[in-house]
């Protein structure tokens, strides 16, 4: 092998290496969405309607609880003066009103829950597009999210997702109206 032919290799090989070793630079967004879907109008609005809904379940626990407390009042105030079976059906009725009222709060418990997961499932999923179509349009390469151990304002673009979701919310409602 000559000393040419040697070169004429070595600047090919390096040439190439260059190419292939000369990265572009990876432009890093980062989302905090656990504080994102409690601050999203979406989610905001979802949760006010099902407080709606359900007010009036929790106002009747309510209603409940203060009869219950009567009952528990009149028991320690005319207890000792009761015969024992009017005492017995006044514990009775005390504990048969508690568990009602423990039930029916489990209940409105776990109904509103299971409809907030549901409202809080389908806006991850807009907030997921959202955030795709800003990384996209702003030349984004990789978008992260939590957990995560630190983050610069710089790369943070929470805001902004935050603020794409109040424009969207505003023109579904503006829509929904019309």
């Amino acid at each position: 092998m000559t000393l040419r032919r040697l070169a004429f290799i070595i600047v090919l090989t390096a040439t190439w290496s260059a190419r292939l070793y000369a990265v572009e630079p990876v432009h890093v967004a980062y989302v905090d969405m656990q504080r994102l879907l409690e601050i999203a109008p979406q989610i905001v609005a979802g949760r006010e309607r099902l407080k709606t809904e359900f007010g009036p379940r929790y106002t009747d626990i309510q209603g409940d609880e203060s009869g219950l407390k009567k009952l528990q009042k009149r028991l320690r105030t005319d207890g000792d003066i009761m015969t024992a079976d009017r005492r017995l059906v006044l514990e009775r009725q005390i504990r048969s009103l508690q568990r009602q009222i423990n039930r029916s709060r489990e209940d409105v418990r776990d109904e509103f829950s299971y409809r907030l997961d549901e409202i809080v499932k389908a806006v991850t999923e807009q907030v997921t597009d959202v955030i795709r179509e800003y990384a996209q349009e702003h030349g984004y390469d990789l978008v992260v999210s939590a957990p995560i151990l630190y983050a610069s304002k710089t790369v943070d673009i929470t805001d902004q997702i935050q603020q794409r979701l109040r424009l969207n919310f505003e023109g579904e409602v503006g829509e929904s109206q019309q």
